[in-house]
């Protein structure tokens, strides 16, 4: 198909012109024949109309081919009129003189000359001008003419014929070969349009259509590159990229898609999935969601769901899409990117978690930049500190400093760690409001992946509360040493305040009331109680002894706690008072028995919130028999002083009330209560021998029943101890004390107040009695503290002989230990010395009367 491009051009219009001359030739020489056979006689009338009619010709043909510069159009035109025998002259020229054509005829004088402008589209585009020669004016010669037009006519005719013949024949193979050479491009070959049409009159289109080939050469060049370039990005992507349908199908996958749902290629996946919705959503519903985001959004910038893959891993991913539609608007396909964000979020979880963590760790957090200042502070900073969190970022550290000794720290450790060191210590703080608080600090320096240093974090826990409870622990320290000395010499101690209270006392019945040593006697006696009071302080402060027990009576005693109450509960809280009971009074702490009415009652107040309403206390007398004593945990049958509370409060429910006693059980807040209140209550009253119960319902309130042991001696006063006639009784009694002294004071008190009374000052004379179980006694008065044998031992060995025996101990000092002791002994009671008469008459004669032991 393709040709030498040195191959020889050939030219349509020389084929054309050489055509339409041979024809002319042709059609001239049949006219001629035919003219001279006409008759001559039409030639000189006809002369005239036939310049007109020449020129009119002329002009008309002459019109397209000077419009257009068809120069050998023009010039064939006008050589063929020259051939007339009638046409001496023709000139043809335009505005512009690039046409100028000047045909004459030799020898031959013009007779008859016509002009005419040439327009076309309204517009002058030259002028003609012809002439006839004259010679022709016989009849001959007008014969001659009008066959000669008639030749030219046909001619005429002929030539269109011809013409358009020859133009279809010379155009129609170019134009063949040029769709050929479009066909090749379209296949993607490329021929020259130059070599393969090799005419002249389409040497510029040609020019045209190469240099738009070679465009286009380049573009599908570009475009393949591009099509390489992208292909290799689709196939080579670390994220998935996809086409979908709307149905769930996949069109199209590039390799990491496939991968990302665990499939070994594009075409695995395609062939598979037909629902990737239900196939590999886990959240089936987050692709309705999903597509209808798609529908209403134009594009899905990012969503996040979890993915099920091929091996049934669950993955989280990252999805970007949009709609294609088709030219009508209807919706085609999703297309997007995929990523795998399993990474991403398991991190975000663990940074969720520290943030999480960091903002609720009850140690203060915070982190500065390179140059000291604060970045970042946790909520626990602003509860600590006082400041907000916003206002203090930017600040340095050392605005929280107590002092300017404290701010000198902060400088050191920002020295420190800038230089990498971790720092540790204690810093005295102060807070906005101005109050102090002490932290143990430890501050670590922050590094990138470089080693460069970007900042500190700096951990704080308050230690505030430590630091005191430090304090008092070493206070409490010096007190123990203080109760750890008193305890050391209680013993001699208490002998000696024994034998002064003790001496001071029988003096002092000795006295008549108005005898002038009654008054010295009266303030030793008080000198020695009082000596007796700070020592039992002093044990009882650094727990070496129990909290003192005395004679208590309840009637004006609960009458201060409520009026306490009254100015302490809220004003909608009212209580009422009921007492029937007397004198009577128990044996108790005073403190406790104030902290068991002020538990009860606290605790009915806050059952009664928010509105209020009115606690009752009613204090009486209550006798317990065997059958309702057996009703109730460890009672013994006798009487008791009632103490009951009551509110009309919301009630206990029943899953709860069991429960009320455990230490540290509360339904209050955390800021309303420890759940120790009502265990606390329940150990003292037990301590006491007594028992505690308790009524609620719903609704309706709940009331709480206090049952204390009562006192068997009506009329015993503890406000004036001295003013009681203490007492008395006939029993007899072994006391064993091993100080001589005190021995015999103890034994004139006894025998004062009527007993039968044998002293030993040795306790291992005691024992060698009751081997030898010679004598039998009711009581046995002995001292704890006594060598080789002590009053526990003694009481073991006296049970065993004498199983009825009951006994009462005295120490100087009384602990947990001794208690337990005592307890397994079987000792009846544990009294603290020194002992007064009254106080010892009171035991001793409760413990003969108590018949259950």
């Amino acid at each position: 198909m393709h040709k030498d491009p040195n191959h020889s051009r050939r030219s349509i219009s020389k084929d054309l012109t050489m055509g339409l001359i041979l024809v002319v030739l042709v059609v001239s020489s049949i006219s001629l024949l035919t003219a001279y056979v006409i008759s001559k006689q039409k030639a000189e009338a006809q002369l005239n109309s036939k310049a007109d009619e020449y020129i009119t010709f002329i002009k008309n043909i002459l019109i397209l081919p000077v419009w257009n510069y068809d120069f050998g159009t023009i010039d064939a035109i006008c050589k063929t009129y020259m051939q007339n025998d009638l046409i001496s002259h023709i000139s043809v020229v335009d505005p512009r003189g690039k046409i100028h054509v000047d045909l004459v005829k030799k020898g031959v004088r013009p007779s008859t000359v016509r002009s005419a402008v040439l327009t076309h589209l309204g517009l002058p585009i030259g002028k003609i001008e012809i002439a006839l020669a004259p010679g022709y004016l016989t009849e001959f010669s007008r014969q001659l003419f009008w066959s000669f037009a008639l030749t030219i006519g046909i001619n005429l005719i002929i030539l269109l014929i011809m013409t358009g013949f020859m133009l279809r024949m010379a155009l129609k193979r170019p134009l063949d070969q040029l769709n050929l050479i479009v066909d090749d491009y379209a296949a993607g070959k490329y021929p020259s349009f130059s070599q393969e049409v090799p005419w002249l009159e389409f040497k510029a289109l040609v020019e045209t259509l190469d240099a738009m080939g070679r465009k286009i050469r380049n573009q599908v060049a570009s475009i393949q590159k591009a099509e390489k370039k992208y292909r290799s990005i689709f196939e080579n992507a670390i994220e998935g990229i996809y086409q979908s349908t709307p149905a769930g199908g996949i069109l199209s996958a590039n390799p990491a898609y496939a991968r990302l749902l665990g499939y070994d290629s594009p075409d695995e996946l395609i062939a598979t999935v037909t629902d990737i919705g239900s196939q590999h959503w886990v959240d089936t519903f987050h692709r309705k969601t999903f597509i209808e985001m798609i529908e209403d959004q134009k594009i899905l910038p990012h969503f996040e769901t979890r993915l099920r893959r091929k091996d049934g891993k669950i993955i989280w991913a990252a999805i970007n899409a949009r709609p294609v539609y088709d030219g009508s608007g209807n919706l085609l396909h999703f297309e997007g990117m995929v990523q795998d964000i399993s990474h991403r979020k398991k991190t975000e979880a663990q940074l969720q978690r520290l943030s999480i963590a960091v903002e609720q760790v009850a140690d203060i957090i915070f982190i500065t930049n390179d140059q000291g200042r604060i970045s970042y502070v946790n909520p626990a900073f602003e509860k600590s500190t006082g400041y907000d969190g916003d206002s203090f970022l930017d600040h340095t550290p050392h605005k929280l400093a107590a002092d300017g000794k404290v701010a000198k720290i902060y400088r050191k450790i920002f020295e420190s760690v800038s230089n990498g060191a971790v720092w540790t210590g204690r810093l005295t703080n102060k807070r906005k409001d101005g109050g102090i608080f002490i932290v143990d600090t430890i501050v670590s320096p922050i590094k990138s992946q470089s080693d460069q240093y970007l900042g500190y974090v700096s951990v704080n826990r308050d230690v505030t509360d430590k630091v005191k409870f430090e304090d008092q622990l070493r206070q409490a320290q010096k007190m123990e040493a203080i109760g750890t000395l008193a305890g050391g010499i209680a013993h001699d101690f208490n002998n000696i305040l024994g034998v002064i209270i003790g001496c001071c006392e029988l003096a002092m019945d000795n006295l008549a009331p108005d005898h002038i040593c009654m008054n010295d006697m009266e303030k030793v006696l008080d000198a020695g109680l009082r000596a007796k009071s700070l020592v039992r302080q002093i044990l009882t402060f650094s727990r070496q002894t129990e909290g003192a027990q005395k004679p208590l009576i309840l009637q004006p005693f609960i009458k201060e706690i409520v009026k306490f109450l009254k100015a302490t509960l809220p004003a909608m809280v009212d209580i009422h008072l009921s007492i029937d009971t007397g004198d009577q009074a128990i044996l108790a702490d005073p403190t406790e028995i104030q902290q068991i009415v002020m538990n009860l009652c606290t605790n009915a107040a806050h059952a009664m919130k928010p509105d209020g309403g009115v606690i009752a206390i009613f204090v009486s007398e209550q006798a317990i028999d065997a059958k309702a004593a057996s009703q109730i945990a460890e009672l013994s049958p006798g009487r008791y002083l009632s103490l009951k509370v009551r509110d009309k409060g919301e009630g206990i429910p029943d899953d709860v009330i069991n429960r009320i006693f455990d230490p540290f059980f509360t339904t209050k807040q955390v800021d309303e209560g420890t759940g120790l209140g009502l265990s606390v209550v329940h150990g003292i009253v037990k301590k006491y021998g007594g028992a505690i119960l308790v009524e609620s319902r719903l609704g309706q309130g709940t009331t709480f029943e206090i049952l204390l042991p009562r006192l068997a001696h009506p009329g015993f006063a503890v406000v004036a101890e001295a003013a009681v006639d203490p007492p008395g009784g006939c029993e007899r009694i072994l006391l064993v004390e091993n100080e001589a002294i005190l021995a015999d004071i103890l034994q004139r008190i006894l025998t004062g107040l009527g007993y039968q009374v044998k002293t030993f000052v040795a306790s291992k004379k005691a024992v060698a009695l009751f081997e030898k179980n010679d004598d039998v006694f009711d009581l046995m008065l002995a001292d704890q503290h006594m060598a080789p044998f002590t009053g526990v031992f003694l009481a073991i060995i006296a049970k065993k002989v004498q199983p009825s025996l009951k006994v009462v101990l005295y120490s100087g000092m009384i602990d947990a230990l001794l208690i337990s002791e005592a307890e397994k002994a079987g000792v009846e009671r544990l009294l603290a010395k020194p002992l007064n008469r009254l106080e010892l008459a009171f035991e001793i004669r409760k413990v003969l009367d108590d018949n259950q032991k």
